[in-house]
């Protein structure tokens, strides 16, 4: 029997599908703007449903200077005012007081949302036949800066990806560095 050559076997690879083109990465689409970012001198509280989300945040805020409430303190004002959340809108106002009674700047919400899918190897031929399925992630990030006086909302920034992804927990650190960046531009 003859050895194989080194193009026989390229062409055998390329038509049986194992030779790939380099995929592209999925890039982040955001959106953002801001009319009063926090000033420096008092502290932040940073609150999100999705704790790799919160310590992206604090991460990034403390990296460009800013103070940050430790999530422990956080959780001790919680226990002495006895306050419980009831994931409604009326969670907002208490975290609000609870950045008051801390001497906060601002409270940082971050929410996130997940998506969970399975997707298919559309390829198959008669000597491998169907690949597998795996799963896809749709992930988004929102995040809002409220004033702790005022109330109102001072920055927001979201980001999304155009497709699924199947690292949600990087992702998820991707898109909240995104958003933030955005809003803040």
């Amino acid at each position: 029997m003859k050895p194989l050559s080194l193009f026989t076997i390229s062409v055998f690879l390329l038509l049986s599908g194992f030779a790939c083109a380099p995929l592209e990465p999925i890039r982040p689409i955001a959106n953002g703007f801001h009319h009063a970012l926090p000033h420096d001198q008092a502290p932040l509280v940073v609150w999100g449903d999705h704790s790799s989300a919160v310590d992206t945040a604090t991460t990034w805020l403390l990296k460009r200077g800013y103070r940050v409430v430790e999530q422990a303190k956080l959780n001790e004002v919680f226990r002495e005012q006895k306050i419980t959340f009831t994931h409604t809108d009326e969670d907002t106002g208490r975290l609000l007081q609870v950045g008051k009674l801390l001497g906060a700047n601002q409270v940082i919400f971050l929410d996130t949302d997940f998506l969970q899918h399975l997707a298919d190897d559309t390829y198959s031929n008669a000597y491998v036949g169907r690949a597998n399925s795996y799963a896809l992630y749709d992930i988004g990030v929102s995040v809002r800066g409220i004033d702790i006086e005022s109330e109102e909302i001072q920055w927001t920034g979201t980001a999304t990806y155009s497709g699924g992804i199947s690292n949600p927990q990087e992702g998820l650190g991707h898109l909240t560095r995104s958003a933030l960046a955005k809003a803040w531009e």
